[in-house]
C-alpha cells in the first residue's frame, strides 16, 4: 500500500511501502480546453520509466482560479531518492509541453500607481546649478 496522497511539499512515508506520490499543480489560462491539458499531462507522465502503474498517473481539474484553470497531476514513483530530480524533470516538460502546445501558464501581474503629495514634485525643474569658475 502507497503512502498517503499529499501535496508535493508534505512528506508522508510508511515503514512498508517507499513509493511516494508527488502532486503537481499547473495553472491553465481560461480558454484552454480542460481535455487537451489533461491528455497533455498524462502523457508526460507515461513517458517517464520512473512512474509507477498502480496506482495510476492522475490528472484532476481542481478549481476556476482568477485568471486561470487550475490542474493537479499526482504521479507516484517506487524510489523516494529520486523524487525531487524527477519533479524538476517533469515541471521542465510540462513547461516545453505547453509552450510547443500554445497553452499558457498565467503569472500574477501587478500594476504600481505611484502618488506623491508632495507639491514640489508637480512643479517645473530646476534649473541645474551653474559650476563655480
Amino acid at each position: 500500500m502507497p503512502s498517503r496522497p499529499c501535496d508535493i511539499h508534505c512528506v508522508a512515508l510508511t515503514l512498508q511501502d517507499s513509493r511516494r506520490d508527488n502532486a503537481h499543480r499547473r495553472l491553465i489560462v481560461h480558454d484552454e480546453d480542460p481535455a487537451r491539458v489533461e491528455q497533455i499531462l498524462l502523457s508526460i507522465a507515461a513517458a517517464d520509466r520512473r512512474v509507477i502503474d498502480d496506482p495510476a498517473p492522475a490528472v484532476r481539474f481542481t478549481n476556476f482560479g482568477a485568471s486561470s484553470l487550475d490542474f493537479s497531476l499526482r504521479v507516484w514513483t517506487r524510489n523516494i531518492d529520486e523524487r525531487w530530480t524527477m519533479v524538476s524533470e517533469m515541471r521542465y516538460l510540462i513547461f516545453e509541453r505547453f509552450k510547443q502546445a500554445g497553452i499558457e501558464i498565467p503569472y500574477n501581474q501587478l500594476d504600481l500607481h505611484v502618488r506623491s503629495d508632495d507639491t514640489r514634485a508637480l512643479q517645473e525643474p530646476a534649473a541645474p546649478e551653474q559650476p563655480v569658475p
